[in-house]
């Protein structure tokens, strides 16, 4: 059963409406990407008001109707102070904030320190609780697999998810069957907990931009010692450092940029 939360009238600004709200799915993320029309077509309202609108399950206990209208529309009479308010409630209880990034970036400097190919989010780490998740560190030759594999950026999810999905092997200890489509694996997933473990499996996975800065001065090191202006060869200390793999595309959010950036 989906899960839903309720805003009661006293919590708006306004203190008109009661709000229930369903958690999303990866899936409905997926969609609410593909249903906006783009930042360059001014629109007015972002991926995450357009996911916030299709989670809308009762306004003041009047169901939302299901009909040919835009889905946006359901927000559209809402005061200002109001809308803004549903949606920082909304990304605050589905969405990867600070407190569960932090936990994120600790698990993955854990798992880190283990000497093994393959790690375990426990269910107990994982915002619903309701499953664990197994996944594999991916190879170069992975990622270039996936990369002939990729819609594109229309699809709705970033190369990255895929890359993750298609990392991972279990889900519950239950392995998991594979398929030509990766993201298959994470579509029924509230979009909380494939966020969270994709945030896992990125900050273990891939450099982040303290390490690519720190790449960026050893070779800048190396470089000066190799050609000094008396022709001679030269050579630097290196550093012990692990390989490393480089994102070529940025990793999505559904917080929006002043959120993401920070």
């Amino acid at each position: 059963m989906t899960a839903t939360i309720t805003i009661p009238k006293e919590a708006f600004p306004s203190g008109q409406y009661e709000v229930v709200l369903r958690s999303p799915s990866f899936k409905d993320r997926i969609l609410a990407r593909k249903k906006h029309p783009g930042e360059d077509s001014r629109c007015g309202y972002t991926v995450q008001d357009l996911l916030c609108a299709m989670c809308l399950v009762s306004v003041n206990g009047q169901e939302i109707p299901q009909g040919p209208f835009e889905v946006i529309d359901r927000l559209k009479q809402i005061p200002l102070a109001d809308s803004q308010f549903l949606l920082t409630v909304f990304l605050s209880a589905f969405t990867v904030d600070e407190e569960l990034a932090a936990k994120a970036k600790s698990l993955a400097d854990k798992f880190r320190q283990e000497p093994v190919n393959q790690y375990t989010i426990s269910a107990a780490d994982m915002p619903t609780g309701e499953f664990s998740v197994t996944f594999t560190e991916p190879l170069m030759e992975d990622t270039m697999k996936l990369e002939r594999l990729y819609p594109g950026e229309n699809c709705g999810y970033s190369f990255e998810e895929m890359v993750f999905a298609d990392s991972i092997v279990a889900v519950g200890g239950e392995p998991v069957k594979r398929s030509n489509d990766p993201i298959q694996t994470i579509l029924d997933w509230s979009h909380l907990d494939a966020q969270f473990a994709c945030a896992v499996f990125l900050k273990l996975s891939y450099i982040d931009q303290a390490k690519g800065r720190e790449g960026e001065r050893l070779g800048k090191s190396l470089r000066s010692g190799l050609y000094k202006q008396s022709g001679m060869k030269g050579s630097a200390v290196t550093p012990q450092t692990p390989s490393v793999r480089v994102s070529s595309k940025p990793v999505s959010s559904t917080k929006p940029v002043s959120e993401a950036s920070s």
